[in-house]
C-alpha cells in the first residue's frame, strides 16, 4: 500500500500541534501519569485518526522552508493552549506557596522530581488534589476534544494566516488569572491566620515576657491544618468550577484573531 504525501504532511502537522499541547497541558505533561512512550503512541495513533476529518486547506505546503514553517507554528498553537491550562494549575499551586508562607512552614520545601526544583508541602497537596479532580471529571477527555475542535476553526497550515499578536496579548492578559486563583484559594487560610497573628500581636503587648514569635512557629501550622480539613469540601467544588472554564479558555484563544 502507497501512503499519498499529502497525508504524511497531514499527519505531521496535526501531530506537530498536539505535541505543543502535551508538552504543557497538566496530566499530559506528567511522565508519572503518561510515560513518553505513551504519550508518542497516542499523538500518532490521534493524528492518524483526526487526518479523516479535519478540514484541510488548498494547498498544503510542500517547500521544506514553508513546511517546517507550519510545523513550527503548529507546535507554538498547541503550546499555547496547553499553557492556558496550565494557568489554572499554577493559580492553585501558588495559593499553596501563600499559604505556606503565611503558616511558616515555606522552608520545610521537598524536591519534585518532575518539575526539577524544590516545591513546598501545601503547594504540593493543592497540585495533586487539582490533578486528581481534573483526571475523575476526564479533563483530559474535554482536552483532547478541545484540541480536535480548534481545527475546525484553525485549519492546519493555515496558522501563520491566522496568528496575530493579539494571541499573544491574550495569553498575557491571563497571566493576572494565575494571581486570582491563588488569592482565591488561599483566602480562608489567610485571614485566620491574620487573626492568630493580630492575637499574639496583642499578646506580646500584654505580657512581653512570653516568647511570641517561637510560640507562633508552633501554633500557626496546626491553624492552617484544622482550617485546610474544614474547607478541603468547597475547595473540591471550587476545583470543580474552575476546571469547567477550560473549553472556553482554549476557545477564546483561538477565536481571539477573529474579533476584529
Amino acid at each position: 500500500m502507497i501512503i499519498p504525501i499529502d497525508y504524511i504532511i497531514v499527519v505531521g502537522l496535526i501531530t506537530a500541534r498536539i505535541f505543543g499541547l502535551f508538552v504543557t497541558a497538566p496530566v499530559f505533561n506528567n511522565a508519572q501519569l503518561m510515560p513518553a512512550t505513551v504519550r508518542i503512541i497516542m499523538m500518532v495513533l490521534l493524528s492518524t485518526l483526526i487526518a479523516f476529518v479535519v478540514p484541510l486547506p488548498n494547498t498544503l505546503p510542500a517547500q521544506p522552508i514553508s513546511l517546517l514553517l507550519a510545523v513550527a507554528m503548529e507546535i507554538l498553537i498547541g503550546l499555547c493552549l496547553g499553557f492556558t491550562i496550565q494557568l489554572l494549575i499554577i493559580g492553585v499551586e501558588l495559593a499553596g506557596s501563600i499559604i505556606d508562607t503565611q503558616a511558616g512552614i515555606s522552608a520545610a520545601a521537598m524536591f519534585d522530581p518532575l518539575r526539577g526544583d524544590q516545591v513546598t508541602i501545601i503547594a504540593r497537596l493543592y497540585r495533586q488534589l487539582i490533578l486528581l479532580v481534573f483526571l475523575l471529571l476526564n479533563g483530559h477527555h474535554i482536552v483532547l476534544l478541545a484540541i480536535r475542535t480548534t481545527f475546525d476553526v484553525m485549519p492546519i497550515g493555515m496558522a501563520h494566516n491566522m496568528i496575530t499578536g493579539n494571541h499573544f496579548l491574550h495569553i498575557v492578559n491571563l497571566g493576572s488569572m494565575i494571581f486570582e486563583v491563588g488569592w482565591r484559594f488561599s483566602a480562608p487560610v489567610i485571614v485566620v491566620i491574620f487573626f492568630v497573628d493580630f492575637g499574639f500581636g496583642m499578646l506580646s503587648r500584654i505580657a512581653s515576657q512570653v516568647n511570641v514569635f517561637q510560640l507562633s512557629f508552633q501554633l500557626k501550622p496546626m491553624v492552617m491544618i484544622v482550617v485546610l480539613m474544614l474547607i478541603i469540601p468547597y475547595f473540591l467544588e471550587d476545583v470543580s468550577e474552575l476546571l469547567a472554564m477550560i473549553p472556553n479558555l482554549m476557545g477564546n484563544f483561538i477565536l481571539v484573531g477573529q474579533e476584529q
